[in-house]
């Protein structure tokens, strides 16, 4: 798991299952990003079947912190398991979802 800045995006790499060994790393990011104030963010969950449903709530509470600031987040690479969690938690009507990077990047 890690992350890259591009153009003002930080685009969050999430390359494996978000569990409690890696929540830690996932937090990290999430703060790194919030100290440099980069308020268009893009999390990458290709090929992820599982998080921690403490994920959902930070992916909410990093929502909020952006949008009050005019930014956004976009979720990308999403597995059919996986949204099918963020339909039955509805974060799909408050996040937009996309395919892939390049896609989520146009929209921000």
């Amino acid at each position: 798991m890690n992350y890259k800045e591009e153009n003002g995006i930080a685009i969050i790499n999430i390359d494996k299952d978000i569990n409690s060994t890696n929540i830690d790393d996932f937090r990290k990011i999430l703060d790194e990003i919030k100290e440099k104030d980069i308020l268009k963010i893009i999390f990458d969950f290709h090929n992820i079947d599982f998080v921690l449903s403490e994920v959902f709530g930070l992916l909410i509470a990093t929502l909020k912190r952006v949008r009050i600031s005019e930014g956004d987040i976009i979720i990308c690479g999403v597995s059919n398991k996986l949204m099918r969690i963020f339909q039955i938690t509805r974060l799909d009507k408050v996040i937009d979802i996309v395919d892939n990077v390049n896609s989520a990047k146009k929209r921000l």
